[in-house]
C-alpha cells in the first residue's frame, strides 16, 4: 500500500514527506511439498526432456536434481492444488475459473492484511494497481477483487499485465506517478501468480 502522510495517522508520518510505501501482505497456496518431493515429482514426468539424458541418463538426472536441490536454494514450494493435479491438462476457461475461485479470496485476505499494516481501511483505497504473469481471466482478475472489495468510491482499476518480471518494478512507479498525482489517497499493489494454474490442453 502506497499512502500519502494525509492519509495514516500524523504521530506515525510525522518525519516523512511523500508517498509511504507500507508493509506489505503475502498469501501461499495451501499444499507445500519440499524441494526434493517436488523435483522427484517433475522427473518423474519430464526426466526425458533433459539434455543429454538418451545418452547418459543417471548422471543426467542426478545432476539436474543436485541444481534443483542445492544450487537453487529453494527449500520448499506453496501451490493452489495438489501436487498431482500439476501435470493433469486443463482447459483455459478452466484455467480461468480455478484462477477466480482461488486467487479472489486469497488477494481479499492479503488486501485486508495489507491496509491494516498502512494503517488505513480499504475505503481509503484511491487506485488498484495490479501486476500478474497469468493469461487469465478476462476482465482483469483485479476487476473481480474491486467487485469483492469494499474500496473508495471513485477506486479506479489500473491492471499491468504481460510486463514479466519487470511487471513490480513498472507498478511501483505506476503508484508512484498516481501519488503524485493524487496526493490525498493511497493506492495499493496486487500481484497474483498462481502457477499451479497453468497447465493447459494447448
Amino acid at each position: 500500500v502506497a499512502a500519502a502522510p494525509s492519509a495514516i495517522s500524523e504521530a506515525r508520518m510525522a518525519a516523512f514527506d511523500g508517498p509511504i510505501l507500507s508493509k506489505p501482505a503475502v498469501q501461499q497456496g495451501e499444499y507445500y511439498y519440499s524441494q526434493e518431493e517436488f523435483a522427484d515429482y517433475i522427473l518423474h514426468y519430464f526426466k526425458q526432456n533433459l539434455r543429454d539424458y538418451e545418452t547418459n541418463p543417471e548422471k543426467t538426472v542426478a545432476q539436474a536434481k543436485g541444481i534443483a536441490c542445492g544450487t537453487m536454494g529453494i527449500v520448499g514450494r506453496s501451490f493452489c492444488r495438489p501436487l498431482d493435479a500439476l501435470t493433469k491438462p486443463i482447459t483455459p476457461q478452466q484455467q480461468s475459473d480455478l484462477i477466480k475461485s482461488i486467487g479472489v479470496p486469497m488477494i481479499t485476505k492479503a488486501v485486508h492484511e495489507a491496509v491494516a499494516n498502512a494503517g488505513i481501511t480499504t475505503k481509503d483505497i484511491g487506485a488498484v494497481i495490479y501486476t500478474s504473469h497469468l493469461p487469465f481471466p478476462f476482465p482483469p482478475l483485479s476487476t473481480h477483487v474491486m467487485n469483492a472489495v469494499e474500496f473508495g468510491k471513485d477506486c479506479v482499476n489500473m491492471p499491468c499485465l504481460s510486463m514479466g518480471c519487470a511487471g513490480g518494478g513498472y507498478a511501483l512507479r505506476m503508484a508512484r506517478d498516481y501519488m503524485k498525482t493524487h496526493p490525498d489517497q493511497a493506492c495499493i499493489i496486487i500481484n497474483c501468480e498462481l502457477r499451479s494454474e497453468e497447465h493447459t490442453s494447448e
